[in-house]
């Protein structure tokens, strides 16, 4: 069980947004069409299997699932999407689903 989030978005690009993805982080496209992001050259917590963070895009947002193995980089994940989703976007909206 991990920590969720919905980030709304007035026009979410997904195809912008799946490219900044894929400059800044480490990502796994899965099964479902979800991705699992973690930091490019963070070692990985010895205590966990779980990767930092699952994203996944829907018609007017982005849902982000904080696995909990790693505070920092769900954190800095976090944080660098955010700032990008603003730099589109006027507005957005973060609640807990």
């Amino acid at each position: 069980m991990g920590k969720e989030y919905f980030i709304k978005c007035q026009k979410l690009d997904t195809q912008a947004t799946r490219r900044f993805l894929e400059q800044r982080f480490t990502v796994l496209e899965t099964a479902v069409g979800a991705f699992e992001l973690s930091l490019r050259g963070a070692t990985p917590e010895p205590t966990s299997d779980w990767v930092p963070v699952v994203v996944a895009f829907e018609t007017d947002g982005v849902y982000f699932l904080d696995n909990l193995a790693s505070p920092f980089q769900a954190a800095s994940i976090f944080m660098q999407l955010v700032d990008f989703l603003l730099s589109r976007s006027e507005v957005i909206t973060i609640t807990e689903p």
